[in-house]
Parts: C-alpha cells; sequence; structure tokens
C-alpha cells in the first residue's frame, strides 16, 4: 500500500484487493485501524448497500469479512432479502446472505430462491438454507449429466446471496430419470387410434402427446374390452446409469467340457433395459433394448427347449418426457406354439397374454409403452 500527503489528509492506494492494518501514532495515544481496499465497483455497492441496510432492521454488513460483501443479522422481512438481491443484479454485485431465521422465514426464503432458480441449470442442485449459510452444490468436474453453470448462471446465483459450493463427488447430484412402462394387449383397429401401425417386424416410434393420460386411455379400452393392462412397472435410474426389467424365468444349460462341467442358466420372458442420459431442464438420450423370448419346444435339444427371440436396439433423443411405444413384439405364430408349453403359461405377464383367445386369433397385439421423464428428488409423484 502506497500513501501520498495532500494537505490536511493522507490518501493511501492499494496495489491488490485486501486488508491492511494501519496504526496511528498521536501525542497522546496511539489508534490501530483497518482499511480494506476493493475496486471501485465493490466500493459503490458498499456504499449504496449501507444506505439501503440503514433502513432494514436486523441486518448489517459484515466488515470482518471485507472486502467480501457479507450480509449477516436477522432476516425479519422477505422483501428486504428481495430489496438486496434486485439491487446485486443492477449493480452486478456478488454478495453472500449468512442471516439468522426463523422456522417460517425460512420457508418463505427458500421458497423465494427456488423460484428465482427456476428455469435455470442451478435448479437441479441442491440449495441448503442452514443457520446462517446459503449454498447450492455444483459438481467440481463437469459431465453430460451435469454440465456446471455458465457464468452467466454464476452471477445470477451471486446476485441472490448464495454461496456456489463445488462438490468432488456428483453422486447425489446426477438427475433421476423415472422410466414408466405399461405394457397392455390391445386390439390392432384401437392401436390404429393411437396412432400406432401394425408393423411388419418390431419397431419402436414416438406417440403424439396427448391431454388425456396413457393409462387413463387404456382403462377406458379395457371398459369395453378393447384392451387389457398386463404390467405397469416404474424403473427408476440415475443419469449415465440402467435400469432394468424382466417378467420371464431362466432355463438350465448344462456345459461340460472333459474338465469341468456347469450350468449356464438362459434367461427368457419380457427383458426390457433403459439407459438415460439426462439434463438438468429434462432433455433426454434415451438407450433402449427390449427383448422377448419364448420357449420353442420344436427346436429342443437334450430336453432343453431352444429360445425364440425378438429385440430391438434403439436411440431416441427427447426434449421433454414422451411416450416411446415398442410393438411387433411377439408374432402370432410364435405364441401359437409358445401357448401349450407349461412355463410360459405360468409366467405373470406373458401367461395371461397366451391365454387370450383374442391374442392367439390375431385380433389384438402386445405392446409396450416406455415414457422416461427427469425427476429431482424432492418433487411429488407424478401422475400419467
Amino acid at each position: 500500500m502506497r500513501s501520498r500527503v495532500s494537505g490536511r489528509e493522507i490518501i493511501f492506494t492499494g496495489r491488490r484487493i485486501g486488508r491492511a492494518n494501519l496504526r496511528i501514532f498521536g501525542s497522546h495515544e496511539s489508534a490501530d485501524r483497518t482499511i480494506y481496499v476493493v475496486d471501485r465497483k465493490v466500493a459503490r455497492g458498499i456504499e449504496e448497500l449501507m444506505n439501503r441496510l440503514q433502513m432494514m432492521r436486523g441486518l448489517y454488513l459484515d466488515a470482518n469479512a471485507l472486502p467480501a460483501l457479507v450480509i449477516s443479522g436477522e432476516l425479519l422481512r422477505l422483501q428486504d432479502w428481495e430489496t438486496i438481491a434486485k439491487l446485486a443484479r443492477e449493480r452486478d454485485i456478488n454478495w453472500l446472505f449468512k442471516p439468522t431465521l426463523s422456522t417460517e422465514m425460512n420457508r418463505a426464503l427458500t421458497n423465494a430462491m427456488r423460484a428465482q432458480l427456476e428455469n435455470t441449470q442451478a435448479q437441479a442442485y441442491p440449495l441448503s438454507i442452514a443457520e446462517q449459510r446459503i449454498t447450492i452444490a455444483v459438481p467440481e468436474t463437469p459431465s453430460q449429466g451435469n454440465p456446471g453453470l455458465t457464468v452467466q448462471q454464476k452471477k445470477h446465483i451471486g446476485a441472490m446471496g448464495i454461496e456456489v459450493l463445488p462438490v468432488s463427488s456428483v453422486t447425489s447430484l446426477e438427475p433421476l430419470v423415472r422410466t414408466r412402462i405399461v405394457i397392455a394387449e390391445i386390439r390392432k383397429n384401437e392401436a390404429r387410434r393411437l396412432g400406432i401401425k401394425p408393423p411388419d417386424s418390431v419397431e419402436a416410434e414416438l406417440l403424439p402427446a396427448w391431454k388425456l393420460g396413457l393409462t387413463a386411455r387404456i382403462e377406458a379400452m379395457e371398459q369395453v374390452g378393447d384392451g387389457k393392462i398386463l404390467a405397469m412397472p416404474n424403473l427408476l435410474c440415475r443419469s449415465g446409469g440402467e435400469a432394468k426389467f424382466l417378467a420371464g424365468g431362466e432355463i438350465p444349460i448344462k456345459i461340460a467340457t472333459t474338465k469341468t462341467s456347469h450350468v449356464d442358466w438362459r434367461k427368457y420372458g419380457i427383458q426390457l433395459m433403459v439407459k438415460p442420459i439426462a439434463d438438468a431442464k429434462g432433455r433426454m438420450k434415451i438407450e433402449l433394448v427390449t427383448e422377448i423370448s419364448t420357449l420353442d419346444g420344436a427346436a429342443a435339444a437334450d430336453g432343453i427347449p431352444g429360445l425364440l427371440v425378438n429385440r430391438i436396439e434403439t436411440q431416441f433423443n427427447l426434449s421433454s418426457s414422451r411416450t416411446i411405444v415398442l410393438s411387433g413384439l411377439l408374432k402370432r405364430e410364435e405364441s401359437k406354439s409358445a401357448s401349450g408349453l407349461p412355463l410360459l403359461r405360468s409366467l405373470p405377464i406373458l401367461g395371461r397374454l397366451f391365454e387370450s383367445r383374442s391374442f392367439n386369433d390375431g385380433l389384438t397385439e402386445l405392446i409396450a409403452f416406455v415414457t422416461p421423464e427427469v425427476i429431482s428428488p424432492d418433487s411429488e409423484t407424478l401422475s400419467w
């Protein structure tokens, strides 16, 4: 720090932002002072904040934290925080809010902050408002599911008095993806009304968005005998992970060599695997692997039946939650050959399907509806 004398004043100029201790010697005593060095914009912001704080009961500028701008004290009115946040946005001021809060004020401030974070990348990250500390946890290393915050978003958060807390582990920060699955038997003429064309092979396509939910539509079909819900599982996994669903069984296949022998269990039935990559705005890249396998007694070897397999692997890029429909999963001739096998008739989904006269007569089809959606840990259960 440099100093110069101007008349009866001493002007100090700081070389960098920070603080310095100054001892003033007089004829009878000495006094210690702390000098804070900030840039001009922050200095103007401090001056204006001080003027505003004089009209607010309970809040004060924490001088011990300078040159960082920290406002402490008790927040008695929510509009006081709103006034400071508005000023900070207009003056591009980054500050920290460390208030004492009542239970009611904590709830009000939490709702207000979440409302201002809405429609930003930051709304997906955990916001913590504890005693005298307000933080938002952001991954230290960006990933596909957590790209991190832009400079503009960091300014927006800083103007609200929220401290950005970098975390090295993002296990709890990855968006959660819930995949709702409806496996149904639907008459082919009704499938056309849903926008599903009778496929020549296994197909995956997007359904249009409806005002009336999917479950309600199929339940309406069920009442008049045009459809039947066979299963409604829900899968939940983190972005970048995978979730699996199996309704079926396993058959033992004995494998023997000259030295060893072991049993390999082969799965059959309905298998579905979902691998989502999602961001906080609800955009998703969905990889679907679906396989339906039935036992084929005509291709048995050493008493072990063969497997008839229909398999599809597909990917979709979704800007929001949409329903993917998988059709053509079972052929009519396969259902006829499989309906006589006791093992298949005991399966929870295929067994009910093979017992259906309409399906065996080729009037209905097995269709799977897959609806992925990005959810937050504290979100309420959403309806179809």
